[in-house]
């Protein structure tokens, strides 16, 4: 290199050391970051399979996601979305549906799911993902539970959000009523 390329190059260093120096005393430059619902589902069905059940009874709920034509939304998580509902009752208690057609497990036991079985969660409150756009819970009614009993369903989308953390959009909310009613007595 000849002694004026070497000029040259020295005061190139000193510029770019200088640069990254007010960039570093700075701070980093954080420009935000849009997160973006990733769904195509805008809105929901839910369906219980009935609405008066005798104390100690179960009543089925089936979740749907549905897409902009009213259908169910099969490719709802296809772009990293998890969609969810959140069920809560004020007299009974939700938990996860059997696979069976009678809300039974689909081990054979025959539990019709009034009693949880070992390693299943049950409370008055239950989050539970949809799989291609349908969910199910039961909600168990105890034999001390009589009357009205309002259930609330809240379907989310979980998405990751511009940073490390998950953001939540609501999607669809709505109320139900269950009405309780006195345990038939066996008569012998």
């Amino acid at each position: 290199m000849t002694e004026r390329n070497l000029v040259t190059f020295s005061a190139k260093k000193t510029v770019l050391a200088g640069a990254i120096a007010s960039v570093l005393a700075v701070g980093a430059i954080n420009l935000p970051v849009m997160a973006e619902s990733n769904t195509s589902t805008v809105g929901a069905s839910f369906i219980l399979d009935k609405t008066s059940v005798p104390a100690g009874g179960l009543v089925n709920l089936a979740l749907m996601g549905l897409d902009a034509n009213g259908k169910v939304d099969q490719y709802a998580e296809q772009k990293g979305s998890v969609i969810m509902a959140v069920v809560s009752s004020s007299k009974g208690q939700v938990k996860d549906a059997g696979t069976g057609n009678d809300g039974s497990d689909s081990d054979g036991s025959g539990n019709s799911g009034a009693i949880p079985q070992a390693g299943k969660f049950e409370a008055s409150v239950k989050y539970t993902q949809l799989s291609q756009g349908l969910g199910r819970v039961n909600i168990y009614y105890p034999a001390s539970a009589l009357g009205e009993d309002i259930v609330t369903i809240q379907l989310q989308e979980r998405y990751q959000g511009p940073s490390a953390g998950d953001l939540y959009n609501t999607i669809a909310t709505e109320t139900k009523k269950v009405t309780i009613t006195p345990a038939a007595s066996a008569v012998a």
